[in-house]
């Protein structure tokens, strides 16, 4: 009998995992892994992610405070225009790096990108919409930092997947068939069957 997945027993948005010192566990691993993906289902072909993301708020990246949804809709944006500012791509790049640190999406960021609000423990949305467009740079960029963060992203939502909204499901769903697409072409290019 399979063990379950270790990362999603427990609610990792108010009980973070640290990852430090994660090692590879092995093809069982992976399969624990695969198998809780599994309970998000699958996601419809014509499924339309530019939904969930509102109206442009014109964000400048220049702007003393950085709002998490603002700046993640406006990325959103420039990423599927292909046009996405070097000065963006580096404050993503520090909110990423933030999140290694926090595992945690934060409503609003300082400049320097400290945190000036509580964590948005309690907004998934913030948290999908962070998955979805390092999914994007990592699909661009091919960047192992974007999809290193999308996996333990995919972990924090699938820890609290009973209490998602059907609607977050459904993004949900969109996201860890992205996130198994691009473990599966790394492993394969590694030359690691799964």
């Amino acid at each position: 009998m399979n063990s379950p997945y270790k990362y999603s027993q427990r609610n990792l948005i108010t009980n973070p995992e640290t990852y430090f010192y994660s090692q590879y566990e092995g093809i069982q691993f992976l399969i624990q892994w695969q198998n809780d993906r599994k309970k998000f289902g699958t996601c419809q072909k014509d499924f339309q992610v530019e939904i969930f993301f509102s109206q442009p708020h014109n964000f400048i990246s220049t702007s003393p405070v950085v709002v998490s949804s603002h700046f993640l809709n406006d990325l959103y944006r420039q990423t599927m225009q292909g046009e996405i500012s070097q000065k963006n791509k580096e404050v993503i790049d520090a909110v990423l790096k933030r999140f290694e640190i926090t595992k945690k999406i934060f409503d609003t960021y300082s400049a320097d990108i400290r945190p000036l609000s509580e964590s948005s423990d309690l907004d998934i949305n913030l948290y999908l919409k962070f998955g979805i467009v390092i999914e994007m740079m990592y699909t661009t960029t091919h960047e192992l930092p974007y999809l290193n963060s999308l996996l333990k992203v995919m972990d924090i939502i699938s820890s609290v997947f009973d209490y998602l909204t059907k609607t977050q499901k459904k993004y949900s769903a969109f996201l860890a068939r992205r996130e198994e697409f691009h473990l599966l072409e790394l492993l394969t290019r590694q030359g690691i069957p799964l």
